[in-house]
């Protein structure tokens, strides 16, 4: 199963013509701790995680750490992440983390 967990617009540069994550999504950046929260909590059994919409790799490495820490209460039950993101170069920075 994968549980799917919104970015809206987390990391981007510009937004997109075609593109309204926060309207799609009802999710805005400064509840997602709570909203991540709230959506892992009553799993018991494994999982995955998809993180969709945003640029996930335009995120600076200490605002992707923090990004992360919020599933570390659910770590025994997530198997994977998936990631979806926005076809950009990427930061030699970002991707060792």
């Amino acid at each position: 199963m994968i549980v799917p967990i919104f970015l809206p617009h987390l990391g981007c540069q510009d937004r997109c013509i075609y593109c309204d994550q926060d309207a799609i999504t009802d999710v805005n950046a400064r509840d997602l701790k709570s909203r991540i929260e709230e959506i892992l909590t009553s799993r018991k059994d494994p999982f995955e995680v998809g993180l969709y919409g945003g640029n996930i790799f335009n995120i600076k490495p200490e605002a992707l750490r923090r990004l992360f820490s919020y599933f570390d209460n659910h770590r025994a039950v997530i198997k994977n992440f998936r990631i979806s993101t926005k076809p950009v170069p990427l930061d030699d920075e970002v991707m060792p983390f």
